[in-house]
């Protein structure tokens, strides 16, 4: 009610559209977005938001960990250790599977937590060029003599770790879908406390610099 009246008092009112905005990786502004909602005011949108928006938009509980704005990410295939001495090898085999990307654009609006606590958000359909593309590297991946998941392949991204019994706020609109769209390409890249990128790849029609 403070919150509402604070509003009030700014000559903030419900014709109003208002996007907001942080200069911290949008943590702070996406809780402003939850809580205009909260207050009933339908026109908010955050400004470039996207994925953080949702992760402002779910009260974590204690001990969760939210994946930082800059490790945000989809992951193809997770490829385990691999030797140094390898890494070659293995990134001109995956080059090869290039000519399987196809630009696609996906609409993450899927809020869901999976067992040991993995917050994510997901398509509610897998794009059939990103299925294709994860089948071509697949492929290749077997053909090293490295391990691929049999699993149906779901793609998503990773918001909190941690994070069991993570729900959205009941009587509160989700925020926007995100609409990623896939048109760089993709990369390997190694986890060690981030990620650093190894090699990348694009569309196959564009010629690269």
């Amino acid at each position: 009610e403070k919150f509402a009246m604070w509003l009030s008092s700014v000559g903030f009112d419900n014709a109003m559209q208002a996007v907001v905005y942080d200069r911290q990786g949008a943590n702070y502004c996406g809780r402003l977005w939850w809580m205009l909602k909260w207050a009933g005011h339908d026109a908010v949108a955050v400004l470039d938001g996207g994925l953080q928006a949702w992760q402002a938009a779910v009260p974590w509980p204690a001990g969760a960990r939210p994946t930082a704005g800059v490790n945000l990410h989809l992951t193809l295939h997770f490829i385990g250790a691999v030797p140094r001495t390898g890494v070659p090898a293995l990134a001109q085999a995956l080059g090869d599977a290039a000519a399987a990307f196809e630009p696609c654009t996906l609409q993450l609006d899927q809020f869901i937590v999976w067992p040991r606590g993995i917050a994510l958000l997901q398509p509610r359909e897998t794009e059939p060029a990103l299925a294709r593309l994860h089948t071509a590297l697949g492929t290749v991946l077997a053909a090293q003599g490295l391990p691929v998941e049999t699993r149906p392949y779901r793609p998503h991204v990773t918001l909190a770790r941690h994070a069991e019994g993570a729900a959205l706020p009941p009587g509160v609109p989700a925020p926007p879908p995100v609409y990623w769209p896939v048109r760089d390409g993709f990369v390997l890249a190694e986890s060690a406390g981030g990620y650093r990128v190894l090699e990348r790849w694009g569309d196959p029609r564009v010629p690269r610099p």
